[in-house]
């Protein structure tokens, strides 16, 4: 007698927390089907994929991250970032000076990575491996 029962039909099971995800793919699965008769080829089809996941990887993008990077660049540039309480009417009269360290920082680091990689006149180092044997020696100069 077989330990598991392979004929219970696993489609016409009741909703459960077991089998939620079943019912999620089989959902996500009719979405699918119904797309792929609405277009009239499997090219378009392909194509309204590209586009969704373009608008919604730019959507995403723009909510996340895009902030964040016009503010650093605004920084680098010596600008105060969109938003910022220095754009107001009442700080008109006051200093222009800003002096953000971000591009300072960056120069400093650029500064010592070249620093780095210039210090050594030789790229490689050859040697041979048999010092004894002339030929081998002269070879990697």
């Amino acid at each position: 007698m077989p330990l598991i029962n392979n004929s219970v039909d696993t489609d016409r099971l009741a909703p459960s927390s077991d089998n939620k995800e079943n019912e999620e793919y089989a959902e996500m699965q009719e979405m699918v089907d119904d797309l792929e008769e609405d277009f009239e080829s499997e090219d378009e089809m392909w194509m309204q994929r590209a586009r969704d996941a373009y608008h919604s990887s730019s959507a995403y993008v723009d909510t996340n991250y895009r902030k964040q990077w016009e503010d650093s660049i605004d920084l680098f540039n010596s600008v105060h970032p969109s938003g910022s309480k220095y754009h107001n009417s009442i700080y008109d009269k006051r200093s222009k000076i800003f002096r953000p360290k971000t591009r300072a920082i960056i120069r400093k680091t650029e500064a010592a990575g070249a620093a780095a990689y210039f210090s050594n006149q030789d790229i490689l180092n050859v040697e041979a491996l048999n010092q004894a044997d002339k030929m081998h020696v002269l070879d990697p100069q």
